[in-house]
């Protein structure tokens, strides 16, 4: 499991603290040791879109929208977990609080559609 946040960064950004970079480190640690079958489970991904380093719902999406894309080109990518659902009321500094696919108030972020969008090019 991972939990390969790159915000405010896009996953295929290339500092040196991107997950998705600091993946392929990883990779290449598991070859030596000959492990070149188990997939990667992104068990949390997400960013912020109100607060500090917040990356607001337009960049949200394309975020998210992003890492969906390059996990289903790599078949050693396994299941991607978003946090959060909703929004959270944990005091206007947190950034946990602003996490959600939906506002506090149950209004669908920008993402949701796009979410709807890759889920119908699955089937």
């Amino acid at each position: 499991g991972l939990h390969p946040y790159t915000y405010p960064e896009l996953p295929s950004g290339s500092s040196p603290w991107n997950s998705f970079r600091i993946m392929d480190e990883i990779r290449e640690m598991m070859a030596e040791h000959g492990d070149t079958t188990t997939p990667f489970w992104f068990t949390e991904f997400g960013a912020p879109t109100v607060g500090d380093r917040s990356v607001g719902e337009h960049e949200q999406k394309g975020m998210i929208a992003e890492a969906f894309n390059l996990a289903a080109a790599d078949a050693r990518i396994g299941p991607v977990f978003l946090y959060t659902l909703r929004d959270l009321d944990l005091g206007a500094g947190n950034p946990e609080s602003n996490f959600g696919l939906y506002s506090e108030n149950g209004e669908p972020k920008s993402v949701v559609n796009e979410l709807q969008r890759i889920s119908s090019s699955c089937h």
